[in-house]
């Protein structure tokens, strides 16, 4: 659920033109990104790369306080960072998958 946020609030400052959403899967077994007229998977991929890579840094989950989120309880910062970190390490293979 974390993971989500920071895609949420990244893809809005990296792509804010072409950035529709980003949801879960099911029972968080994945996401959906919606962009509108971003067709360009290195654009994607650069900024992914870039919301992964801040999040090593990050204090705290953005979007996470209960005005913000009707799941507010369920935020773990460093399982999210652990998982950007996991992710990361895969990044050679990203534009496999296109």
């Amino acid at each position: 659920h974390s993971v989500e946020h920071f895609l949420l609030e990244g893809f809005q400052r990296n792509l804010p033109d072409n950035f529709v959403s980003v949801g879960i899967m099911g029972c968080r077994t994945g996401f959906y990104l919606v962009f509108s007229n971003e067709g360009r998977a290195a654009s994607i991929s650069s900024a992914l790369e870039d919301i992964l890579t801040r999040m090593q840094n990050a204090r705290a989950v953005p979007y996470a306080r209960i005005d913000q989120c009707g799941d507010y309880r369920n935020h773990n910062l460093a399982l999210a960072q652990e998982v950007a970190r996991e992710v990361l390490k895969s990044k050679a293979t990203w534009l496999d998958a296109v």
